[in-house]
């Protein structure tokens, strides 16, 4: 009797165990779906009167929810966040969270850059440009 409930113990386990690979092996299959490139002719729209440089276009094909990295760590308001978040903490427990935060600031690094130096400059340009006209797609801006 042993033997038979052995048996049957271990061929439930393999079915089991087998469908829990085809499902594990149905979930990651699709979930990696390649992001699909954007075609930068119709995403970027060049008026003819401005010149948009080449890193100006790479910047901007890069899509509105692009976010740059920054170049520093913004210690001054790190530090001033924390200090008007300990105003009902006590002293003892504050002054700990004080020594900590500026610890940590001290080890940080900045984080590494996502665009080239000619992109950051580009966006700069962009910035300063008063000509050029940011449309977002709408359904008012999108007529065909």
């Amino acid at each position: 009797m042993d033997r038979i409930t052995h048996n049957q113990a271990c061929m439930e386990e393999d079915l089991v165990s087998s469908r829990q690979k085809k499902k594990s092996e149905e979930l990651t299959g699709s979930k990696h779906h390649s992001q699909p490139s954007l075609d930068t002719a119709r995403t970027v729209v060049n008026i003819p009167t401005q010149t948009i440089s080449e890193a100006a276009t790479s910047v901007l094909s890069k899509g509105l929810n692009f976010a740059v990295r920054p170049t520093k760590i913004p210690t001054e308001e790190i530090i001033q966040s924390v200090e008007a978040s300990l105003h009902q903490v006590p002293r003892v427990e504050a002054e700990k969270i004080r020594q900590e935060t500026v610890t940590i600031l001290q080890i940080a690094k900045p984080p590494s850059a996502n665009i080239i130096r000619e992109e950051r400059q580009a966006i700069k340009e962009l910035r300063n440009n008063k000509d050029i006209v940011d449309l977002h797609a709408t359904k008012e801006t999108l007529r065909f």
